[in-house]
């Protein structure tokens, strides 16, 4: 399986567009807890997700 998160300023940009809520820094803690990157985690990467 493969998923593509996008870029911050895709995310910033639907927020100007008026998706409310859908900036980066509020969604960003909801992909640290989905990913179990096998590289280990850092500010951008979870670990103990189930993707």
């Amino acid at each position: 399986m493969l998923y593509v998160r996008g870029q911050p300023t895709d995310y910033d940009e639907w927020v100007d567009l008026g998706a409310e809520g859908w900036d980066w820094q509020p969604v960003l803690p909801y992909f640290l807890r989905s990913e179990a990157n096998a590289r280990g985690g850092s500010a951008l990467h979870g670990t103990d997700g189930p993707l």
